[in-house]
């Protein structure tokens, strides 16, 4: 009768712990989908920064001779205003 009631408690324990694992298994799969939907952001977000700094360069690229030309208009007027 011993040897039954362990065996018994032993299936239980085996049925539960069956039960825990599925469940671990729902829940990873869902933190698995989380993960590549943070991926898929994260590659986004990472592409647009990426053209925010090409966009900043070509605007330093444009506003760089624009600053020299006023520097230059500057000195004549300065120029001008000395003689």
């Amino acid at each position: 009768m011993r040897m039954q009631a362990v065996l018994t408690h032993m299936r239980e324990e085996q049925r539960q712990l069956d039960d825990r694992r599925r469940q671990l298994e729902v829940e990873l799969e869902v933190v698995r989908a989380q993960v590549a939907t943070q991926e898929g952001k994260l590659r986004v977000v990472i592409g647009e920064a990426a053209a925010a700094d090409e966009r900043c360069g070509l605007v330093e690229a444009t506003l760089r001779p624009l600053e020299e030309e006023r520097e230059k208009v500057r000195a004549l007027v300065l120029a001008l205003q000395a003689s």
